[in-house]
C-alpha cells in the first residue's frame, strides 16, 4: 500500500490577515512567532484510524520540513531530521459553537462584559492576573473555576484554542474584556473547521479530525525547553487539522517564547 505523500500549497491566511485580529495577535505575544501552513495529501486514504501514520508522514515530509518555526524569540528555523515517535492527542470536534462559554457568565465574566480579577499570580510560569486565566491552567484553582469544564470538554479543539489565546507568549499583554477573544476565537475556529450537515441524522458535524501534537523525537519544533528556567512544555501548541474530504491538512504551530 502506498503511504501519504504531501505537497505544500497556498495558504489563504483569511482571519490571520485581519487587522483587528492581527492586533489582537500581536498583543498577546502569539505573532510573529507562530507558522500557519497548508499541505495536499495524497497517496493512501485517510479513514481517520490511520491518524499516527498521517502524521509521521507529514512530519517527515520534505514539503513539511521546509517550513520555518520559531525556536528562540529571534530565531526560525526548518525542523529537519529524522522523525521517531510522535506524541499528540486527538481533540473533539463535537462542540462547534460557542454555546459552552455560555456558563462564563457570572463567576469569569461580568454583565458588563469585564473578565473578573484576581490577586495576581504566577501558574508554572504564567503570569495570572483574572479568573478566565486562573481557569484555563490552573487545576488547584482555590476557587474551584476550574472544575466548570470537564476533562472531556477540556479536549474539545474550540477549548484548546481559547486557551492558546488567553495564555498567549511571554510578553502577553492579557485583554480585561471577554470581547477580544470571544471575536477572534470564533473567527479562528470557524478557518480551523469547516462542517457538513450529516444526510442521515441530518445534524451538522465536522469535516476535521484535530490533533495538538506536543513533540516529534528527531526534530525540533518548539524552543529549547533546557534554555528555560520554567518548564513550559504544555503550553507549546502544534495545531494539525486534517480534512479528509478535501485531502488537505492546516497547522499551525504556537510556540510559548519565555521573556528570558
Amino acid at each position: 500500500m502506498a503511504g501519504f505523500e504531501f505537497e505544500r500549497v497556498e495558504v489563504n491566511r483569511g482571519p490571520f490577515d485581519d487587522e483587528e485580529i492581527k492586533k489582537n495577535l500581536s498583543k498577546w505575544d502569539i505573532e510573529p512567532h507562530s507558522t500557519l501552513a497548508k499541505f495536499s495529501f495524497s497517496g493512501e486514504r485517510y479513514d481517520g484510524t490511520n491518524s499516527e501514520e498521517l502524521l509521521k508522514a507529514l512530519f517527515s515530509s520534505e514539503a513539511f520540513q521546509s517550513i520555518q518555526v520559531t525556536t528562540n524569540r529571534d530565531i526560525r528555523s526548518c525542523p529537519t531530521g529524522t522523525v521517531g515517535s510522535i506524541k499528540f492527542t486527538e481533540l473533539s470536534c463535537q462542540a462547534l459553537t460557542l454555546d459552552m462559554f455560555e456558563r462564563l457568565n457570572g463567576p469569569i465574566i461580568r454583565p458588563d462584559g469585564s473578565i473578573a480579577k484576581c490577586i495576581p499570580d504566577t501558574f508554572e510560569g504564567i503570569p495570572i492576573h483574572n479568573l478566565l486565566q486562573t481557569l484555563l491552567v490552573h487545576e488547584d484553582d482555590p476557587d474551584g473555576n476550574y472544575f466548570l469544564y470537564s476533562d472531556f470538554e477540556r479536549s474539545e479543539f474550540l477549548f484548546q484554542l481559547l486557551s492558546t489565546l488567553v495564555v498567549g507568549g511571554g510578553m502577553c499583554q492579557f485583554d480585561d474584556e471577554w470581547e477580544p477573544y470571544e471575536e477572534t476565537l470564533k473567527a479562528l475556529f470557524k478557518y480551523f473547521v469547516a462542517v457538513f450537515r450529516n444526510s442521515q441524522t441530518k445534524a451538522i458535524e465536522s469535516q476535521v479530525k484535530a490533533f495538538n501534537v506536543e513533540s516529534i523525537d528527531g526534530i525540533r519544533l518548539f524552543p529549547d525547553e533546557r534554555l528555560n528556567r520554567v518548564s513550559r512544555v504544555r503550553f507549546n501548541q502544534c495545531f494539525v487539522c486534517v480534512n479528509a474530504f478535501t485531502h488537505t491538512v492546516t497547522v499551525w504551530v504556537v510556540p510559548f517564547i519565555p521573556v528570558f
